[in-house]
Formats: structure tokens, sequence, C-alpha cells
């Protein structure tokens, strides 16, 4: 993680020329990650491994009831040279976090190829940190790799078959940033679990796609040479042997960068991940910039061309706005005033958080106080208030069997709207798996772009609720020479139009 890459390209002024490492633009990577995910909510939850470190710190330690003295470390230690910025596993990031991300430094190469910790092992030990965190819990589990696959991987060839089928039974995608790889490749769905072995005689990354690999099982030779093994199929293997074969069969040492590639994509793959390649700094900047939805994110709605012409489509937000978290209320009880305290506590104070109690009186005797449970909730219409039940209430708030629906009204010329009349934020309509739909769709793009118009339409959201005036545009892509989807942005009424004097 060592090699420079250029700032500038420019020689006249080589003073400036400053220069920035793998492991700096690793840096930057991670602490946008992090950033992004504490700016989206409150709730998201993050671990940061640093691999081949010359300490040991992770959660396994203290459940190990191991020492942290590396003079005293030895075999007992579970996943040595191994570093848990968090040292808690899996927990909510702060700022303290960040700061620990721009303090990690590199050791030399020479002391790298000497140390443990290798991928493998930062793999297992996230993925246990995400198993003890979120097991049988509602989580989006997710794990990033950042690695240049410069160094040896070992591998336990069993040990990692399993924790890739814990991956897949938590439904957590294995994302691969590789500095300098060859290929990149992205697969939408884990491999079968009848097809799941650790593949090693696959072609090289240079000759094939990632997504070609072959499933093939490597087989080991018994001497300690390189040597040249043919499977059942009659696949020829080149397997270079060391003395780690000869004390555990079950090993495998991926000494070629082309091989630890590869590895890393078969992981890749039978996850349902992706491998991202990048070798310069445009590309790596534009990591984790943008974010693929899933499906679940598009919400189904109902798109009323006509009566009696009714789609099923989807709508996904095109642009949402990020807010700052909010403070939260804490009380504390100490004994001088002056002392500063963190939400993680103080030896020297009680913190609790704050919470409304609520008390009801009588209004005809103030000093009645009537218990919660004697209390029911109304709706107030006009000047009375109508006494509701619990099960009364949701009901009329429940919106289980709704679907929300946009219905076109009419058409008229796209110079008739001002630019000052779009209201944000834009959605975007697709036909979703209906063929049907997508053809509807398309051929109304095409047909607004094609005359210049606006479909003037309504949006119901929620049952109940205010319709929102707004219109379809076409959407333009770069990749279709004509608009295939619809985009649907809010409009004003009249009345909430102000003129200019």
């Amino acid at each position: 993680m060592n090699r420079p890459y250029p700032r500038a390209t420019s020689t006249r002024d080589t003073a400036s020329n400053t220069t920035t490492t793998r492991l700096d633009c690793a840096k930057q990577i991670v602490t946008t990650m992090v950033s992004d995910l504490m700016l989206e909510s409150s709730a998201n939850e993050v671990c940061v491994l640093v691999l081949k470190t010359r300490e040991t710190s992770h959660h396994k330690l203290a459940a190990a009831g191991c020492d942290l003295d590396e003079e005293q470390m030895d075999a007992s230690v579970p996943f040595p040279n191994l570093t848990d910025l968090t040292n808690h596993g899996v927990t909510k990031p702060s700022a303290d976090l960040l700061r620990k991300i721009q303090n990690v430094q590199s050791v030399s190469e020479q002391e790298a190829s000497a140390l443990r910790g290798d991928v493998c092992d930062g793999l297992i030990l996230a993925a246990d940190a995400l198993y003890e965190r979120t097991h049988g819990k509602k989580y989006q589990r997710q794990i990033v790799i950042l690695t240049d696959a410069e160094h040896d991987i070992v591998v336990e060839d069993s040990q990692t078959l399993l924790v890739v089928d814990a991956l897949r039974a938590m439904d957590c995608r294995l994302q691969v940033v590789g500095f300098d790889f060859l290929l990149s490749a992205s697969y939408e769905q884990p491999m079968e679990a009848s097809s799941l072995s650790l593949n090693t005689n696959a072609p090289k990354p240079a000759k094939t796609e990632p997504d070609t690999v072959s499933t093939k099982r490597l087989k080991k030779s018994t001497d300690y040479d390189s040597s040249e093994t043919e499977d059942e199929d009659g696949f020829a293997t080149c397997t270079q042997k060391t003395e780690l074969d000869r004390n555990d069969p079950g090993q495998i040492l991926y000494s070629t960068k082309e091989d630890r590639e590869q590895l890393l994509s078969s992981l890749a793959e039978k996850t349902g991940g992706d491998v991202m390649a990048v070798s310069t700094l445009r590309q790596i900047l534009q990591v984790d910039k943008g974010r693929s939805l899933k499906k679940a994110t598009k919400r189904k709605i109902e798109l009323r061309i006509a009566p009696g012409i009714v789609l099923p489509v989807r709508s996904l937000k095109m642009l949402s706005k990020e807010t700052t978290l909010g403070m939260k209320k804490t009380a504390v009880i100490g004994t001088n005033k002056s002392d500063t305290y963190s939400t993680a506590g103080n030896d020297k104070a009680e913190m609790d958080d704050v919470r409304n109690v609520y008390m009801f009186v009588d209004p005809d005797h103030k000093d009645d106080v009537v218990e919660p449970q004697e209390t029911i909730k109304a709706v107030r219409y006009g000047s009375d208030l109508i006494p509701m039940s619990s099960y009364d209430y949701e009901g009329l708030k429940s919106s289980a069997n709704y679907i929300p629906y946009l219905e076109i009204l009419g058409y008229t010329s796209r110079a008739a709207i001002p630019l000052v009349a779009l209201i944000g934020p834009p959605y975007a309509l697709s036909g979703s798996d209906s063929r049907k739909a997508c053809a509807a769709i398309s051929a109304l793009a095409k047909s607004l772009e094609q005359l210049d118009r606006v479909a003037i339409c309504t949006y119901m959201k929620t049952k109940g609720g205010d319709p929102i005036l707004g219109g379809l545009f076409p959407l333009s892509e770069p990749q279709f020479k004509h608009a295939a989807r619809l985009m649907f942005l809010q409009l004003p009424f009249a009345g909430d139009m102000k003129q200019l004097g």
C-alpha cells in the first residue's frame, strides 16, 4: 500500500508535484464511507479493521482472555496482526474513529511480508464481528475490502467456505476495491450453494472476465516444489508448494498477484458482490460516490394513463436532501459544572437521557390526577371531540391495502411551464418487471420528447393525504438515444405563485 500515485502530471514545477500512496487513497475512501453513514442515520454501525499491523487489538482478544503484550504473543492469540479501530466490533461510528483512520500508518514491504493478518484473516474476523452484532436482527449488511493484493494469502479451505456460507446466510455482500487490479466485475445474485468451492485453477484475469470463473477445486501435490497436477476433468493446475502444505493439507497458498485477484473475485461472486478495479486517482475518488439502489427502495405505485388503462410501475426518488443529525438532550449530575462529559459516560458524573413525563388532571377538579389508563384519544370535529378507541384510531390511520397512484389529467406544451415552477425532489418512473408497463412508459416518454409536451398529473402518496400536482417529463439518459423513462416533478397551484413587481 506504499506505492505512490502522482497528483500532478506537469513536470514544470517538481517542488509542488506531491504524491499520495495507496494507503492515503484507502484512508480517504474509508473516511468518506464512514462519514456518509454517520450523516445518513444515527442507527448505522461500522467496524474498521486494519490488516498486517505490528500490534494486535480486536474484540476477540478479550473473549479469548489473551494478553495484548506483543512480546508474549504466541500461537494461542486469535487473528494476530489485525487491529480493530473501534476495538468493540461493530458499533456506531464517531469522530474519534475518523481521527484513528487518518492516523493509520503502513509498515515497510519487507515487514509486511513477514507479518500475519492477511485478507482472509480479516474477512473471517469481520464476518465474526458482523454475526455477533447483527445475528437475528434486521440489518443491511456489507463488507468492503480495500487491498492491492501484493502479499501472499494463506487460505484455510474449509474455514473460508464456512465463512462464505455464513455471509450468504446473513445476506451480506462482499465488495472488493482492488488497487491496480486488472478487471472489474459485478454479480447480481450469489452463486448457487452447489457450486461453492475455492477455485484457483481458473483462467487468469488477463484472459477472461471474473464472471466466467471455473469452480474446479485445487488438487495439491505431495512434494514441496512447484509441480503440475491434473484434476478429474483434465485441467492442468500449476501449484507452488511450501512448507505450510506439509503441516496442513487444507491450507492453500496464493503466491502470485493474479491468483490473489482471482480469489477475491471468486469470493465476491459467491456472495453476490462486486469487484472494483481502480488504478487512477480519478477512479479512486469515485468509489462510493454513486450507490446502487436495491429494488426494495423503489416504491410500487399505479400509473393511470387514461380511464381503463392502469399500469403497475415503480417510482424512485432520484435526489434526497441530507440533514444534519439532531442534538440529543442528556441530564448530567456532577459536582463540578466546568467538567465536560461524553455520551460514553464519566466516572465523576451520572448521566441519563431526558424524558418527558405528562400528567393529566380533571378540568373540573384541578387537584385530581387522571391516570393514563383512564384517558382515551379523541378526534376533533369542529368544536367537538369524538372519542375513539385505540383499535378504531389505528384503523383510521391504516393504509395496509392502499396503493399510491399517479393519474394523468392532460397534456400541455413544455414552454407553458416555467423553470421557476418546478419543485423537487424528482422521481423516476420505470416499468420494473412488467414488460407491458415498460413498453407503455417508453412509448409515452418518447412521444412527450418528440412533441415537446408535458403530462399534467396528480400524485396521491398516502391514504387520506392531499394530492400533489405535478408534471411528467421525459427522462433523458446518455445510454439511450430517446427517453425511455419518465420523471415526475411537483408543480405549484395557481394560488401559490407570486408575481414579481
